[in-house]
């Protein structure tokens, strides 16, 4: 096969991709210990951090009432980078998968003092105006939304695009290819393609309405089904057939930290490990799918269902045999902890590549890490060019590093990133979904940070078992989690005791016994805001926090208040969740016949609302 060009680059297939990969596999690995070694006795760095926040493009004709996606962001964000070449945002910009999206960050990362509180939703909403200003037209508008509501649907894009289903990158019912950015973007479309042997497909439950369809059968032929989508269509669900699309057509907030040596990153991936679940609930904001009211109220399911890996197995014919397959998604909650003290909880899958791990214990990396970074090499790249892979003799790859090609082909919930010159030891938090509003964004960023500033000092450890930790996440998903779920949450948070120690190989948890009453089901209201006699919740902690320092400036305390007051009425139910509220909008509105589907004119004053939400920065709705 003759792969993709694009812009001057052949990007390969996954085929030439699984000929190269294991005969390299090995100098990744080896390139991860020179980075450990050189770094993990690193002098003390400071708390940096920052947010990656995503936006919509939207354009609006508000004689004919309707909304479609604006496929601009390529212009765009060339329009912003040329006109910011000289200030401090020129880098805050860049493209994501789809091509109707844009991507901000600050333009320096915030400090990692408290006084940095006051200048998160500031630096939110400059970007936002900046992108709305370069945009520049009276029916154009900049959303942060966590995804357009009838992506997929027939004629959702502007100009109009129609997908292409017998030919092209997707070959999709419902996603035009020139919906995608392209580059690596087509490539790692065009291979997840190739590695299903045809369409990848979602499947969604619907939410069933007195009046939807039972059983909720579509007919896809008006898409230009021959009839193999209709096979694979199942009942009660909303069909996707190009799941990558549609997760890279989704917005998320996702918050960057370093940490100030390695030990500390270790502890911080831990904790946050722990936290997905619950924060992922309280974000929840994508409750409708291709035009129809889901039984899901996140984009997350999208992400976990979008993998390559049980369709595989001709690619992975002639690897070592023995080699243990992880069950879990490419995008998935995290599949081992990173700290020593915490490998007891390893309950969940894990690839592990004897050799791999054999190379890493050899060169000194203790078992703990080793484990974790084998189980990054449990999929090969979706995406790699003739760029990265010179000839010289055999093949060999530039100076692009070949363990950063591997950590980017996996999308944990938290991310441990090795240290660049640039930066030290860092932690990506990937599980929320972006929110309408810049204070709601700021809210949880802040949250996040400080959480975790209070988790280290009071020395508390929130691990649960890693299987605990995947059935949250299913339950973190589901519809009105906030106030119709419980989540698996550790009780004993202050004596951070380890379990009992038994002899290795006798139970999966590496020779410890779980004692299962170290944590049980809380509700979302009782994590945050606390449980009478039993767990202080965590807001209180953050107080505390804030409270020990004693210096903090009287607006900056009364800034962390609004934010922490907001999650608290989040958590309990008193303020709705995005999808809650976008549920409550759409089933409300005098068009919904109470069958599930989102019309272009409900969609069209359902966006003109958020647009006037996200725009004014709408605090006191919540």
């Amino acid at each position: 096969m003759d792969g993709l060009a694009q812009n001057g680059e052949r990007w390969l297939t996954a085929e030439e991709i699984s000929d190269i990969w294991p005969r390299i596999r090995l100098h990744a690995a080896q390139e991860f210990v020179e980075k450990y070694q050189a770094y993990k006795n690193e002098a003390k760095k400071g708390l940096l951090w920052g947010d990656e926040t995503e936006y919509i493009l939207l354009h609006f004709d508000h004689e004919k009432k309707t909304v479609k996606v604006a496929i601009k962001a390529v212009e765009l964000v060339a329009t912003l980078k040329k006109s910011e070449e000289k200030s401090q945002w020129q880098d805050a910009w860049q493209r994501e998968y789809s091509s109707y999206m844009v991507e901000s960050v600050p333009f320096k990362p915030y400090a990692g003092d408290i006084e940095s509180i006051k200048s998160v939703e500031r630096s939110m909403a400059q970007r936002r105006q900046l992108i709305q200003q370069a945009f520049n037209s009276e029916n154009s508008s900049v959303i942060s939304i966590g995804t357009f509501p009838r992506t997929g649907c027939r004629g959702f894009t502007w100009p109009l695009h129609a997908p292409t289903p017998t030919s092209g990158i997707t070959q999709s019912l419902f996603f035009p290819d020139a919906a995608i950015t392209g580059g690596r973007y087509n490539a790692m479309a065009f291979n997840n393609r190739l590695n299903r042997r045809g369409r990848h497909t979602d499947h969604i439950p619907i939410f069933k309405d007195v009046h939807t369809m039972d059983p909720f059968e579509e007919n896809l032929s008006k898409f230009g089904d021959k009839g193999k989508a209709q096979e694979e269509a199942q009942k009660d669900t909303i069909y996707i057939d190009n799941g990558i699309s549609f997760f890279g057509a989704s917005c998320s907030l996702q918050l960057t930290l370093q940490a100030r040596d390695l030990d500390e990153a270790r502890a911080v991936h831990d904790q946050l490990t722990a936290l997905c679940p619950v924060l992922m609930a309280l974000s929840a904001a994508t409750p409708i799918h291709r035009g129809y009211l889901s039984d899901v109220d996140c984009r997350w399911p999208i992400f976990v269902q979008y993998t390559d890996e049980k369709t595989q197995e001709h690619l992975w014919q002639n690897r070592r045999t023995g080699t243990n397959r992880t069950t879990k998604s490419r995008i998935d909650s995290v599949s081992c902890y990173a700290q020593p003290c915490n490998s007891c909880y390893n309950d969940g899958p894990m690839f592990m590549d004897d050799e791999i791990f054999g190379t890493l214990l050899k060169h000194g990396v203790d078992d703990a890490m080793s484990r974790y970074v084998t189980n990054l090499f449990s999929r090969d790249p979706l995406g790699l060019s003739d760029r990265h892979v010179q000839q010289c003799g055999d093949k060999r790859f530039d100076s692009l590093s070949l363990y950063t090609i591997v950590q980017a082909n996996n999308y944990p919930s938290v991310r441990l990133k090795i240290p660049s010159t640039s930066a030290g030891w860092c932690l990506e938090f990937r599980p929320l979904d972006v929110q309408l509003t810049d204070f709601e964004n700021a809210a949880f960023a802040v949250f996040v940070v400080f959480l975790t500033r209070a988790l280290l000092k009071y020395n508390i450890n929130l691990a649960i078992p890693i299987s605990k930790v995947d059935e949250n996440m299913g339950r973190a998903s589901k519809r009105d989690a906030v106030r119709s779920s419980k989540f698996y949450f550790r009780d004993d948070i202050f004596t951070n005791k380890e379990p009992l120690k038994i002899p290795n190989g006798i139970h999966q948890t590496n020779g410890y016994e779980l004692n299962h009453n170290m944590f049980s089901l809380m509700t979302a209201d009782e994590i945050f805001n606390g449980k009478s006699k039993v767990f202080p919740g965590l807001i209180q902690l953050v107080n505390r926090y804030l409270d020990d320092h004693d210096k903090i400036h009287i607006e900056t305390r009364a800034t962390a208040a609004r934010y922490l007051a907001f999650i608290g009425k989040r958590a309990s139910g008193e303020t709705p969740t995005t999808a809650r509220w976008i549920r409550d909008f759409v089933t409300s509105h005098p068009d919904y016949k109470k069958d599930s589907v989102v019309t272009e004119r409900i969609n069209y004053d359902l966006m003109c609302k958020c647009q006037e939400i996200s725009n004014t920065n709408m605090e006191h709705m919540f």
